[in-house]
């Protein structure tokens, strides 16, 4: 399987927070979400590949997430893997491993060690309206 099929596209727009060559962009411009106490980070990331069709998240769409590093059972995260950035939904294993799963109905589940993974943040949002400003917001 290729890793391009799985992950958000490869282009840097913001370097908060360390996210590799995924597309992220400045939090300041999105309006924060309900509920929100102001000391969240929230970014944005474009997805390549539709292997999120099952939850209407296709290729092309944009996902807010906040920044994490830990995640619960079930949850869809941004997490960096050997084979670069992608968006899954996250399931750990009593032994050490954790799959991550598509919900296409075609694209296999990935398996790591927890130790191989680098959770970035929890999705909170989709949608494919928002656009890429011109520059970077820092």
């Amino acid at each position: 399987m290729k890793a391009e099929n799985s992950s958000v596209t490869n282009k840097v727009a913001d370097s908060k927070p360390d996210l590799g060559d995924a597309v992220i962009i400045g939090h300041r411009w999105l309006p924060e979400p309900k509920g929100s106490t102001g000391e969240e980070h929230y970014f944005v990331a474009r997805i390549r590949g539709d292997h999120l069709c099952g939850v209407r998240i296709y290729s092309g769409d944009w996902v807010m997430f906040k920044a994490a590093h830990k995640a619960k059972r079930g949850q869809l995260i941004v997490v960096r893997t050997s084979t670069g950035l992608t968006a899954r939904f996250y399931h750990p294993k009593r032994n050490g491993r954790v799959v991550l799963k598509a919900v296409d109905g075609v694209t296999r589940d990935q398996v790591y060690d927890f130790d191989e993974l680098d959770i970035i943040g929890i999705v909170t949002a989709s949608g494919r309206d928002w656009e890429t400003p011109k520059k970077a917001v820092s």
